[in-house]
């Protein structure tokens, strides 16, 4: 083979290279766009303006964002529990969301909380939902929401530990605090 040749098979396999990419451009940016949206997960307060801020009601928030390029609907809130043990699956859950924070012991379902819910570029949506629910509490490995084309979109699974760990740092709290009124009330 000379140097023509090498030439030849280069240029040939550079030219597929650079067909391939431009498919695939217009595959992902023209035909077939996909919305992507930014999940966040914690617990705030929320502070009405009257007593100290622990006295204020707590809420579990994941919040998201639609970074584009095109707009989409969020339809459920997603989880997915870590697996019991070895060999087993992880069980998947739709988490119901509250229906009102004026209301927020009344039970909504699955498509309460304002779900569906379509999302422009660039808007911004939060569901709320009971500081006391036990699912943020588990062992987590997945946590989101799903949209219309049954895509997924999670929170970072750090968010989803550090809330986890909040949680059950503030139930410890709050069991040596009824354990110390227990005992106060027995003398």
């Amino acid at each position: 083979m000379k140097t023509a040749d090498y030439a030849l098979i280069v240029s040939i396999f550079s030219a597929c290279v650079a067909i391939a990419s431009f498919g695939w451009n217009v595959w992902s940016k023209w035909l077939y766009p996909k919305a992507k949206l930014r999940v966040g997960f914690g617990a705030v307060v929320i502070h009405y303006g009257n007593g100290p801020t622990d006295q204020q009601p707590r809420y579990l928030r994941m919040a998201m964002t639609n970074f584009g390029p095109t707009e989409t609907t969020v339809t459920t809130a997603v989880l997915k529990l870590a697996p019991k043990g070895f060999g087993q699956k992880g069980q998947h859950a739709i988490v119901n969301p509250i229906t009102s924070l004026r209301t927020p012991d009344l039970a909504g379902g699955p498509f309460a909380g304002g779900l569906p819910k379509k999302l422009a570029v660039g808007e911004s949506f939060d569901l709320f939902f009971p500081y006391e629910s036990e699912f943020a509490r588990e062992r987590l490995t997945r946590l989101g929401v799903m949209d219309v084309f049954d895509r997924f979109h999670g929170a970072p699974l750090s968010n989803i530990k550090k809330t986890r760990k909040e949680l059950l740092a503030d139930d410890a709290k709050v069991s040596v605090d009824d354990d110390q009124a227990v005992e106060f009330g027995a003398n």
